[in-house]
């Protein structure tokens, strides 16, 4: 299953290539709002909250991180250190803002 974190335009892309593809998959974004507007669109299930107190499970084995960019690698590092089935991770824009975070990684 996905895990799609964020809910800003470019999350919306990935929602619909992934219905599209009839892909299962959840999302998590930061607010309230942005969780129910995705809700009335999408109807798919979606948590408030934000990664950083999001309750992982083994479920996810393919993350899809769409979120600003001076997040990126800090919503990396929780997936790679928090979801034990990940096999595969797709980070939108430059991954990182320096390189030493990537090297980190």
């Amino acid at each position: 299953m996905y895990l799609i974190v964020g809910g800003g335009l470019i999350a919306e892309e990935y929602i619909k290539c992934l219905i599209k593809f009839n892909i299962e998959f959840e999302i998590l974004v930061n607010t309230e709002k942005t969780k129910q507007k995705l809700l009335d669109k999408y109807s798919n299930k979606c948590y408030c909250g934000g990664l950083e107190f999001f309750s992982f499970d083994n479920k996810y084995d393919n993350v899809i991180i769409a979120t600003p960019i001076q997040f990126l690698f800090n919503h990396l590092k929780l997936c790679i250190l928090n979801i034990k089935n990940l096999k595969n991770i797709l980070i939108e824009k430059p991954g990182c803002m320096y390189s030493y975070q990537l090297k980190e990684i």
